[in-house]
């Protein structure tokens, strides 16, 4: 995953969606959702909203209510933001042994 203290909303991608697509079928729903860039601009893009989705970071467990996945490629499982992380109290960046943890 991506990590990004900015960001408002997590999000899974294509590689998310490719690799567990059988396994969640059934709890998604197809949408357009409108998106705004980094330069003000918006678009329209497709996305499934992922309903009840279970999480763990390092030692603690939570489920977001829903989380979109959007379909364009990316190395990565999906971007971390502040509706995984503000749910904790302290959250811990170990820079020696890279991990993040929370409490």
């Amino acid at each position: 995953m991506e990590f990004d203290t900015g960001a408002n909303a997590s999000n899974l991608t294509k590689q998310y969606y490719d690799r567990y697509q059988e396994k969640i079928k059934d709890d998604m729903v197809l949408r357009d959702k409108s998106v705004q860039g980094a330069g003000g601009g918006t678009q329209q893009k497709e996305t499934y909203t992922l309903n009840k989705f279970s999480y763990t970071i390092g030692t603690k467990n939570n489920v977001l209510p829903q989380i979109d996945i959007e379909l364009s490629d990316s190395k990565f499982d999906g971007l971390l933001g502040q509706d995984m992380i503000s749910v904790f109290d302290t959250m811990i960046l170990n820079f020696k042994y890279m991990y993040i943890d929370f409490e």
